[in-house]
């Protein structure tokens, strides 16, 4: 192994064999990491039925762990500085690693809960310290292309959760979706200490900011209760709803005051007034809360009213990673050469094309359609998130880049249980909608409502099997148009996106 000395970063940047080793070590973590993110949450049905608990208890595996891995982000940057980054990667990712062990082994949902929020917690400086790590690997000029096969990463690996989760649960055991992360984490733990070990870097005087990280406690967990139980326990209908709301917003109003008095915060808001990394965290929270949203609602809408199984639906939307493995790196040298800007509007124009052939969709919309319209939110995908990530740690001081990460991924972690759950909502709401419209025009006055009815008697249907029936047609339809409105959405907001892309500054390498 050899290292050669560069200025530009805090590291030296090593070469050879021992850099590509540890390069796709690292590439590996952040996908099992991201997988374990979407790969549960079909699971949901199987794990309650395997611990005996509720689907509402079951649930609470996804927002735990959504919680855990909120509150553990944004220390990235004082575990960096405290620990050293390769020693906090590898602490992390054998954390990770036990939990997925742990979570396998529960006998109850509520072990299964503590050890999924613990797991959540474990892997919050994943993301953050590798990214951190491969910018000081690599001079800015490379990072550019590397990190266009990272972000390939991130945004394949929330797709293919579905499909492996599926799979699993249907044709194994959910177990499975927890024991495939073991032996991938510990090699590439042991990957990443033994090929970067010697570049560890820390400062035991680091003092911790007790008081953010408790108030980023209590506002992350009233978050993700509020927003993921938000419509079970009927909105501010609910007392339970009302004090999570009062709790979050106190926590995170309080904890940006303080981080902005305060000489050495966890949270480092200052480095938001520079800005292409201000607008690349705006980007991302509306962006990613769009992508996951559509994740979603595509799968969800498939199976609930179309009649599709787990694996068939994540099969169904799988083409939004093609264009992404195939052509990613190609769109990292577009990036390098013309910039950041143009490559995102693109990127955006695709994903609004996306939404928009989805508003045509009906109840006989085949796998064809479906696949097709995830391949184009793919091209965009793959457009927009390449710039996207590259652009915080072009214009990040070295020092602050781990700190600046943690707040961009912090963003990204939260627009996601946003978008899920704004998303639903608004499609569940637009359902119930559409229903009472549809049902409205159904009566004995109508002809072709008296004509249906009338054809489904001669088939031998009664009366009330007939009335049935037709009722789930209607909510059939209704989940259609409902579904159709929230593509319609969808499109608006990438194109509104990209006015905020024209505030960014051009050049992709400074």
């Amino acid at each position: 192994m050899s290292i050669q000395l560069s200025v530009e970063n805090e590291l030296p940047i090593i070469v050879g064999a021992s850099r590509i080793i540890a390069t796709i070590a690292i590439y590996f973590i952040a996908f099992i990491f991201v997988l374990d993110y979407t790969i549960v949450n079909v699971a949901i049905p199987y794990i309650s039925g395997g611990l005996a608990s509720s689907l509402d208890e079951g649930t609470y595996a996804i927002t735990f762990f959504s919680a855990g891995n909120g509150i553990f982000i944004p220390m990235t940057g004082w575990l960096s500085k405290r620990f050293g980054l390769i020693r906090t990667l590898f602490i992390a990712a054998i954390l990770f690693t036990f939990l997925s062990w742990a979570c396998s082994t529960s006998t109850s949902i509520f072990e299964l809960v503590v050890f999924r929020f613990l797991q959540g917690a474990s892997a919050g400086p994943l993301i953050p310290i590798s990214q951190t790590l491969l910018a000081n690997m690599y001079s800015k000029k490379m990072i550019i292309s590397v990190m266009a096969i990272y972000s390939m990463i991130i945004m394949v690996a929330p797709v293919l959760g579905p499909i492996v989760g599926g799979y699993f649960c249907v044709y194994l055991d959910w177990r499975w979706i927890f024991y495939i992360n073991i032996p991938i984490g510990l090699i590439c733990a042991i990957v990443i200490f033994i090929t970067l070990k010697h570049l560890n870097k820390n400062d035991c005087r680091i003092k911790f900011d007790w008081i953010s990280f408790i108030l980023l406690l209590i506002g992350m967990t009233s978050l993700q209760l509020f927003f993921d139980k938000g419509e079970q326990w009927d909105w501010f209908g609910s007392n339970k709803i009302i004090i999570c709301f009062i709790l979050m917003v106190f926590s995170f109003c309080y904890l940006i005051t303080w981080s902005l008095i305060c000489n050495k915060p966890l949270f480092e808001l200052r480095l938001l007034k520079i800005k292409n990394f201000a607008i690349a965290t705006i980007l991302i929270f509306f962006l990613y809360s769009l992508y996951i949203g559509g994740v979603v609602i595509v799968p969800l809408w498939l199976q609930e009213y179309l009649g599709y199984n787990a694996f068939s639906a994540g099969m169904a939307v799988a083409p939004i990673g093609i264009f992404s493995i195939l052509f990613g790196i190609f769109v990292g040298k577009i990036v390098k050469r013309i910039g950041f800007m143009l490559p995102m509007i693109i990127g955006l124009i695709f994903i609004s094309l996306s939404s928009i052939y989805a508003t045509y969709f009906n109840t006989q919309v085949n796998m064809y359609s479906i696949g097709m319209s995830r391949f184009i939110l793919g091209i965009g995908m793959s457009f927009i998130i390449i710039p996207l990530i590259n652009m915080p740690i072009n214009v990040l001081p070295n020092k602050s880049l781990s700190s600046g990460l943690g707040i961009f991924h912090f963003i990204r972690v939260i627009s996601g249980g946003i978008g899920t759950s704004v998303y639903v909502t608004l499609f569940n709401r637009r359902i119930i909608q559409q229903h009472s419209n549809i049902i409205g025009n159904i009566n004995n006055f109508n002809e072709q409502s008296v004509e249906f009815m009338n054809n489904i008697k001669t088939l031998g249907f009664k009366t009330d099997n007939a009335i049935s029936l037709l009722d789930q047609i209607v909510e059939q339809q209704a989940s259609a148009i409902a579904f159709n409105e929230i593509n319609c959405i969808m499109s608006y907001i990438a194109i509104a996106l990209c006015v905020l892309v024209l505030f960014s500054n051009k050049k992709a390498v400074s």
